[in-house]
């Protein structure tokens, strides 16, 4: 129970993280987490879209380095193609800063 108080918790704060840095090209509606697998799953209004995109991510890494704490996403599809090569040639592998709390929250 209290890991799924945790993860849900994680979940609003995340969410909120995301939509605040993807703010000028959609929202974030739902998130999904489980940090015991480190999978990922979510769906995005993005505008300009017909109806929601799905993202999964299968596995991601943690870490830190002079107090900054970091995430990098592998195995990233969505259920558009274009999107899919999109995050997979931009983004996946990348680190990407996080607030400490997500990294602390995220780890299993």
């Amino acid at each position: 129970m209290f890991t799924s108080l945790k993860e849900r918790a994680l979940e609003a704060a995340a969410r909120a993280f995301i939509n605040r840095q993807i703010q000028k090209i959609g929202v974030l509606t739902r998130l999904d987490i489980d940090c015991r697998t480190r999978a990922i799953s979510g769906e995005l209004d993005l505008r300009g879209e017909p109806s929601p995109i799905r993202i999964t991510v299968g596995a991601y890494d943690l870490s830190e380095s002079g107090g900054t704490s970091y995430v990098a996403l592998r195995e990233v599809s969505a259920s558009r193609e274009w999107i899919t090569a999109l995050l997979n040639q931009y983004l996946v592998g990348q680190k990407l800063q996080i607030p400490k709390v997500l990294r602390i929250a995220l780890r299993p």
